[in-house]
């Protein structure tokens, strides 16, 4: 998934689907030709055409600057209103399992086959041959 500005300017959550989207046409751009000779090089050794590999380039650079805008605006952030902020989203986080206290169980069960069947993941979630 990746982030990419709509035609109103929004930015908006896109699925990468390293294909063109129908609704574009083809254009052309001038670029150096030993960058268009690199570009070709690594699109093909990555199964992909210059242009998806230009489009996912782009997509990926598009989110490391909405990460990147996202932080500042973190730190710029005042005590005060991110006091208010952590408050509720404690609150929120709280309530996540509201009404779902009778299902425990049966999650728990579900949740330790799964662990059982595979090493690796009771490895990732610190669950070994001890239980």
């Amino acid at each position: 998934m990746s982030l990419a500005l709509n035609e109103s300017g929004s930015w908006v959550y896109t699925r990468y689907t390293g294909a063109y989207t129908l609704a574009m046409s083809p254009t052309t751009i001038k670029v150096d030709s030993r960058l268009r000779d690199q570009v070709n090089e690594v699109a093909k050794a990555n199964g992909l055409t210059a242009g998806s590999l230009i489009e996912k380039l782009l997509a990926e650079h598009l989110e490391r600057e909405l990460l990147a805008e996202t932080k500042r605006r973190i730190k710029q952030t005042s005590p005060e209103d991110m006091a208010d902020y952590l408050s509720e989203f404690s609150d929120m986080d709280d309530s996540l399992g509201d009404g779902l206290e009778e299902y425990a169980g049966e999650w728990d069960e579900e949740w330790n086959a799964l662990l059982e069947r595979d090493p690796e993941l009771a490895k990732r979630f610190g669950k070994n041959e001890d239980g």
